[in-house]
């Protein structure tokens, strides 16, 4: 229950000082659930104190007195929300028009879409997710077979071995008895290319900037269509290309695989090297934890038999530890070298490049900077999403307007996306009853890491 002497207090002060200066780098706010919910969350900017005492007003009435807070809005609109946080001395106050345009606020309305998984058999199974508006709390889903299903995102299997159209409807009911049915046809053809996928892998070869690509894609492909990014390519299954050895840069490398009636791209970066050997492979991930701003989390997906680590932060200081922390004082450039070892005596370099400016602020974080080295050494920042025993089938990859992830988990997992600065984007319920549904065709082209509670990471890639 609210104070509302308090709040009415508050909300006095707050006026006063809003509007002498508004420090929109303190706040931050992402949708964060089902319906309206949105998460407000308070970041540290250019913030030097420890708040005491923090507020936020919601613009529609409500407001509570916390750092962080969840709220729910019960109808559309744009709204003026204030952050204000102080330590007794100093006050910072944030001013965002936030619009809120949610499909739960409108009137009941029936909607859903779908994705069919061939098993070239005579079963394919039918994924439907719910994207009603309104709020309903009852389903009733009829798949045109003779089944029927109460969850919400229901998943149907569908017994045929030739082709056959289905009229699948939605009934949705709301807590003031307010109902509403969608209808729509669904075809269902075995051996079709709602699965069909291209993908593949690399690694280095024994000769100078050669690199060797080994196809991944679905088991009915046939044809291969390679573009290297310099301007070459090949129709080969795994080719094997060697770059120039005078221009030292990443290329884009495009697989275009294809059927008699399927097709499908999928394309990764590459940085030839020109080395003895390639029994090791540096990879360092340098991400921000968003609860905590000032402190970064540098991911080591090193892979190899690992015998030793160097790591030279660029401001003087080195280590010989896997997993170091390191704090930054000083503006400037910073260029971060890591080296591994394998038992071979092989070495591989990882180089890093960031910068803090005189504000005291580094890129993606600020000079009371720590940074701190996660070992995840021995496993890929890249997981097929289709490799057997992954916990998560994630499709298509790369994603454009919808990205479809199913979870092998029976038990609810929370998913998490962020961008690679670290903002997130999205965060959500799966389990292998509820799987989930997700739209992209706002995001930007380019990579995306994926993170559940459990800490494994998958990198996404958007490609419109």
């Amino acid at each position: 229950m609210k104070n509302k002497l308090l709040i009415l207090a508050f909300t006095t002060f707050i006026t006063l000082t809003v509007l002498s200066a508004a420090n929109n780098t303190i706040a931050f706010i992402y949708q964060s659930g089902n319906n309206c919910e949105y998460s407000f969350r308070d970041t540290m900017g250019s913030r030097t104190y420890t708040p005491t005492y923090s507020y936020w007003d919601f613009g529609d009435g409500d407001s509570v007195a916390s750092l962080h807070a969840i709220h729910n809005y019960a109808s559309n609109g744009t709204y003026t929300v204030i952050h204000y946080t102080t330590n007794g001395v100093i006050a910072d106050t944030a001013i965002i028009s936030l619009t809120i345009n949610c499909k739960s606020n409108l009137p009941l309305k029936a909607a859903f879409q779908y994705n069919v998984i061939d098993t070239f058999g005579v079963t394919s199974m039918a994924y439907f997710y719910n994207t009603s508006e309104g709020r309903p709390l009852s389903f009733y889903w009829s798949f045109g077979d003779g089944n029927v299903s109460s969850q919400e995102n229901p998943i149907h299997a569908y017994n045929s071995s030739v082709t056959q159209t289905y009229t699948v409807c939605l009934a949705i009911l709301d807590s003031s008895s307010n109902s509403d049915t969608f209808c729509q046809n669904i075809t269902v053809q075995p051996d079709s290319c709602n699965t069909f996928y291209a993908a593949f892998n690399w690694q280095y070869d024994t000769i100078c900037n050669s690199i060797v690509f080994n196809d991944n894609s679905y088991y009915t492909a046939s044809n291969f269509e390679w573009q290297f990014g310099d301007g070459n390519n090949s129709t080969s299954k795994n080719p094997v290309h060697q770059y120039n050895s005078t221009i030292h840069q990443s290329y884009t490398i495009t697989l275009k695989a294809s059927n008699q009636r399927c097709v499908a791209y999928y394309s990764l970066k590459v940085k030839p090297k020109c080395r003895t050997c390639y029994s090791v492979v540096a990879e360092i991930e340098l991400m921000v934890d968003s609860s905590q701003p000032s402190k970064a989390k540098l991911y080591n997906n090193s892979t190899g038999a690992i015998q030793s680590h160097y790591w030279d932060f660029g401001d003087g200081d080195t280590s010989l530890l896997v997993a170091p922390t390191h704090v930054y004082t000083n503006s400037g450039q910073i260029h971060l070298v890591y080296v591994v070892t394998d038992t071979l005596n092989c070495k591989d370099t990882f180089d890093l490049f960031f910068e803090i400016d005189s504000f005291g602020h580094i890129k993606r974080g600020n000079i009371t900077f720590t940074l701190e080295v996660i070992d995840n050494t021995h496993t890929s920042s890249i997981i097929n999403p289709h490799k057997n025993g992954a916990p998560y089938v994630l499709y298509p990859l790369p994603a454009n307007n919808l990205l479809y992830i199913k979870s092998e988990l029976s038990n609810p997992t929370r998913l998490i996306i962020h961008d690679n600065m670290s903002k997130m984007l999205y965060s959500g319920l799966i389990s292998s009853e509820n799987p989930l549904v997700i739209d992209t065709q706002n995001w930007a082209d380019g990579w995306y890491i994926l993170r559940d509670e459990d800490g494994r990471s998958y990198k996404i890639i958007i490609i419109h």
